[in-house]
C-alpha cells in the first residue's frame, strides 16, 4: 500500500479528529495554541508513518522524520496566515487544504517508500 494513504490518515487525525473547535478558534489568537496544534498534527503524521513501517517496512520513518521540522514550519505559517486572509468561502477552505496536502505529497515524493 502506498505510504500516502497513511500520510492522509495522519493529516485527517491531526487536522480534524485531534483538533477541538476550541483549539481551532484559539489558534488564530495564540501562538502557543497554534504551536500545540501543529505539534499534535506532526505527532499524528509520525504515528501514521510508524504504523506504515510496522505493517509494510522498510523503515520509512527514518527518511521522513528530518522533514518534520520543515513541515512544522510550513503548517505553522499556513495556519498563522489563514485567519488573517480567510473570507469564510468554501473556495478558501479548499485552497488551504490543497496547500496542506501538497506538502504531504512533496514529503511522499521526497522520502519514497
Amino acid at each position: 500500500m502506498d505510504p500516502m494513504f497513511f500520510l492522509l490518515l495522519g493529516h485527517i487525525a491531526g487536522d480534524y479528529a485531534l483538533q477541538s473547535d476550541k483549539m481551532a478558534a484559539a489558534k488564530a489568537n495564540s501562538l502557543k495554541i497554534l504551536a500545540l496544534h501543529v505539534t499534535i498534527y506532526l505527532v499524528s503524521l509520525g504515528t501514521a508513518v510508524l504504523i506504515y513501517d510496522q505493517i509494510y517496512g522498510p523503515p520509512l520513518f527514518r527518511s521522513a522524520w528530518p522533514w518534520f521540522l520543515p513541515l512544522f514550519a510550513l503548517h505553522f505559517i499556513q495556519d498563522y496566515l489563514k485567519p488573517r486572509f480567510y473570507n469564510h468561502s468554501r473556495q478558501f477552505y479548499y485552497l488551504d487544504q490543497v496547500f496542506h496536502l501538497a506538502a504531504l505529497f512533496a514529503l511522499r515524493i521526497i522520502v519514497g517508500g
